[in-house]
């Protein structure tokens, strides 16, 4: 890093130092809360509330000792709160001293419960069994626009890039508005997108279940975030209209409308832009399930279904050269009685991009001399997807819940590729072009009912067609694969590859659960998993563009049916001892998967046993250590089975492998999980590490540059080991957060001559930062993120690849009415190997004009200030290494102008 940048740091860091230690002097206020028998109370709000105003000054909660601390002005006077759930409110005026004042407050057990309900209701924090509810006011300053922002202020909240959410380490199911549903299977169509200033409360759902009469039953690793809405928010109709334009063309829309109300409520987001604002990219489209998960996964088995993207190129960091993306989405929820619930949501997307980037590749298992390979590469895609959703839920009391779900889902991608391929023998030109299309339908029926006080059946039934149909066309200026591919020379080779998949699978599930009392029951399971595929695929050669033949040779073609089938039945007992929770259970399954091709027939037939126990040590109610072990085994899909000659991509031949086995391996998962409210400190950590035996791997077969692959069960154990920790802590007048993330991978694949290839990488991430979070004070952030990627192999020895990024954002209010956000990251990326490095730095900054109450904001927008063309990246398979460069955006400007109704 230079010396400009250096002194940069150096001055924020000082400035923000100075400021920190000139705000007005406080003391620390300690106390202890108890009830009339001397015992502590935990989780009791404690708040200092100032007599001037009657405005909120600081908070605290209790720990599991009773105590509370607070900082407070000196000589100032303040009304001091004590609130707990089922104990009578206690007040107290008192003026803090020079020195710090021990309290101790007893609290008297309360006659009328639902009025302090209503009290507590109004607390910042509150805790209740498995739920967690933050008050937005008491953590937030009022400037936050979004509903991602005001996460990120709370204690264990992290918003991934992808606007993915965790807490505490754990990913986040669903986002419910007022207990209603919000394009569930989806969280970041809520957190880009609830506007900040609607939000109440965040309630935090732990082991959370829709279903009534599951609950305390099947409710574990269920996390569940139910924004409320304030009071003036509700049963009205609000959102905003946002327009924008810049020099070069760019423009950006956004329209969000939101109705919430008792009985319905209806929801639309609609944006068209071609700046790269994400709104529901691709990605987003193939992870987004519809909240929807299958049932025989949990018992211990799965089957891995090939990914329909096939090829799709993502943005990096939401860059591109060019982008074009058009988005509308509509949710509903419809409530005609207590008994009748009717939901679901439509998304339709049209995206374009246009990439480019540059590859230096090295190719493991190659001889050194001609192993690497400098790639150029430009690409044009578009994506056309849409989902719709509709959801029926019928209730008719406590005792019975019905639901059912239908899914209706297509996309269709359109890839224009345009390749360079440079070594120290040969240059090569390549156009490609792919399209996929992939209707799909799913539907899922659910019942649970009360058969009697201790006894509970629950049934779950799933269907899931998908046709997914690929069409890859590739023009080279060199003959490929020659020995393989009896292709007509010709000044360019035109070769077309063409599949078509379908898939249909059926999921089914019986639970009888008996309640033996209040800590113990018993889970009894049958279910059964069918899947059925069929694969169709030729290779093809274009003569001219009207003339195609196709290859008649049957390792070019494909014409496979598969059936999969596995029929389980197992049993679990839960108990819970004081704070130890006890789960073990056993699941028999019997497996059955045959394919026929080309005449004949390659069944499997096996009878597994997978056990699976689960603790949980809950140290205090806000702390606890979660330990997981089970044994699954996973088998595969058609693709892998299908042993005719596939065109995957420029230099890629694929065969499948008639004969593959099913894989099976160890998983043990370490969860903790600590908030201390009081002193405001989250720690949380998760630890997981599976060994996998007679795993899926590939073995490779080169002629140059270009590779043909199938796949194999290899003896040797494969590892992977992942850590992620954090911790986040607030003081007076900043909050720290820090974090690591460590992956360990060790695995295998097969070279000609069957010559067996250790691969092994361990990539880890350390950040951590520091926010200043005074009131009247710019809001500054300064942090360091470094990455360290290395990756080692028996041919080619060790490679490490390193990148250094600074980071700094700050938002300041001026005048009155304007708001200036400005973001900085400096990147320095190194690769160790070759003794070369590259920086690069990228700049944003917005500036925001509102006067007073008025509804129409007015924005100035400048991205990437500093015009980087291009950013770097490094990758790693069992194949190659890569180093990539990735050309972005150049700068641009954009003045919006948003409207609130």
């Amino acid at each position: 890093m230079n010396s400009d940048y250096s002194n940069s740091w150096l001055a924020l860091l000082f400035f923000c130092l100075i400021a920190i230690g000139s705000n007005a002097q406080k003391v620390a206020i300690q106390g202890i809360v108890i009830n009339p028998e001397n015992e502590a109370i935990e989780l009791a709000n404690v708040v200092a509330y100032s007599t001037l105003d009657s405005s909120l000054i600081s908070f605290a909660i209790t720990d599991y000792e009773g105590r509370f601390n607070l900082d407070l002005e000196k000589d100032s006077v303040y009304l001091l709160k004590i609130i707990y759930l089922g104990y009578e409110e206690r007040s107290e005026v008192f003026r803090a001293g020079e020195e710090a004042k021990a309290m101790i407050f007893q609290l008297k057990p309360a006659l009328k419960t639902l009025e302090e309900i209503t009290v507590v209701y109004k607390m910042p924090v509150v805790v209740r069994g498995d739920t967690v509810s933050f008050r937005a006011e008491s953590f937030t300053n009022g400037k936050e626009r979004k509903l991602k922002e005001v996460f990120e202020k709370l204690p264990g909240f992290e918003v991934e890039e992808n606007g993915s959410l965790k807490v505490n380490g754990e990913k986040v199911n669903k986002i419910t508005i007022d207990g209603k549903e919000f394009f569930t299977g989806d969280t970041k169509m809520a957190t880009t997108n609830i506007p900040a200033n609607v939000v109440d409360k965040v309630n935090v759902l732990r082991n959370h279940s829709d279903v009534r009469p599951m609950r305390d039953l099947e409710g574990e690793g269920n996390l569940t975030i139910d924004i409320s809405l304030k009071a003036d928010k509700q049963n009205i109709t609000f959102g905003s209209a946002e327009a924008g334009g810049g020099l070069e063309n760019r423009f950006l829309g956004h329209l969000n409308v939101f109705h919430f109300g008792k009985k319905a409520s209806i929801n639309f987001i609609g944006n068209a832009n071609n700046v790269a604002e994400q709104v529901f990219t691709f990605q987003d489209m193939l992870r987004f399930n519809g909240g929807f998960e299958g049932m025989a996964s949990k018992n211990g088995a799965s089957t891995r279904l090939s990914s329909e993207s096939l090829g799709l190129m993502p943005m990096r960091d939401n860059k591109a050269q060019r982008t074009n993306a058009k988005v509308a989405a509509l949710n509903f929820t419809f409530n005609p009685d207590n008994k009748l619930k009717f939901s679901g949501f439509s998304i339709v997307t049209d995206l374009e991009n246009d990439l480019s980037n540059q590859a230096n590749r090295t190719y493991i298992g190659l001889e050194s001399a001609n192993n690497n390979e400098r790639l150029s590469s430009g690409i044009q895609q578009r994506t056309l997807s849409g989902i719709l959703k509709l959801n029926t839920k019928y209730i008719p009391n406590d005792n019975l819940h019905i639901e059912h779900n239908l899914m209706l889902r297509a996309t269709q991608l359109n890839k224009s590729e345009n390749l360079l391929s440079e070594n120290d023998f040969e240059n090569r030109y390549f156009d490609t072009d792919d399209l996929v299309q992939t209707p799909s339908v799913f539907q899922n029926l659910s019942m649970f009912y009360t058969l009697a006080p201790r006894h509970l059946i629950s049934f779950e039934a799933s269907q899931d067609y998908q046709h997914q149909r690929n069409r890859f066309d590739l023009n080279s200026t060199e003959d490929i694969y020659s020995g393989i591919i009896p292709a007509v020379i010709t000044d360019t080779v035109r070769l077309m590859q063409d599949q078509n998949l379908n898939t249909h699978k059926i999921d089914a599930a019986l639970t009888y659960y008996f309640l033996l009392n209040n800590t113990n029951h018993i889970g009894l399971s049958v279910g059964s998993v069918l899947n059925k595929q069929g694969l169709f695929s030729e290779l093809g050669q274009g003569i001219s563009n009207e003339e195609e033949i196709k290859f008649t040779q049957p390792d070019l073609q494909n014409d496979v049916d598969y059936w999969y089938r596995d029929i389980y039945a197992g049993i679990y007992y839960k108990t819970i001892l004081t704070k130890l929770t006890f789960k073990p259970g056993i699941y028999l399954h019997d497996f059955y998967l045959n394919t026929e091709q080309s005449g004949r027939d390659e069944v499997i037939r096996k009878q597994l046993l997978l056990p699976n126990i689960n603790l949980k040590y809950n140290f205090k109610r806000t702390e606890s250590l979660t330990l997981d072990y089970r044994i699954q085994t996973e088998f595969y899909d058609i693709q892998q089975y299908a042993q005719g000659s596939i065109l995957r991509n420029y230099n890629q031949l694929f065969r499948g492998n008639p004969a593959l086995e099913n894989s099976w391996y160890h998983t043990v998962q370490l969860d903790y999980y600590s908030l201390n409210l009081f002193n405001f400190t989250n720690i949380y950590g998760v630890f997981n590490y599976q060994r996998r035996y007679d795993n899926l791997n590939n073995r490779v077969v080169f002629e140059q540059l270009d590779r043909i692959t199938n796949p194999l069960n290899i003896p040797q154990p494969n590892d992977m080991l992942t850590f992620y920790g954090a911790i986040d802590k607030r003081f007076k007048k900043f909050k720290a957060a820090l974090s690591a993330n460590l992956n360990y991978g060790n695995f295998n694949n097969v070279l000609a001559n069957d010559i067996i290839v250790e691969n092994k990488n361990f990539t880890q991430t350390y950040s951590g930062s520091v926010e200043t979070t005074m009131d009247n004070f710019p809001v500054l952030e300064l942090g360091f993120r470094t990455m360290i990627n290395r990756y080692w192999n028996d041919g080619i020895g060790t490679q490490v690849f390193t990148n250094n990024r600074p980071f700094g954002n700050i938002e300041i209010s001026f005048l009155k009415h304007f708001i200036l956000l400005v973001d900085y990251e400096y990147n320095w990326y190194t690769n160790q190997s070759t003794n070369s490095s590259n920086t690069y730095d990228i700049l944003n900054a917005e500036l925001y004009f509102r006067k007073g109450e008025s509804p129409f904001e007015f924005r100035l927008s400048a991205l990437n200030v500093l015009d980087t063309r291009s950013i770097r990246q490094d990758n790693f398979s069992d194949i190659l290494i890569s180093t990539n460069e990735y050309f972005i955006q150049k700068r641009y400007f954009l003045m919006t102008v948003k409207y609130e109704f």
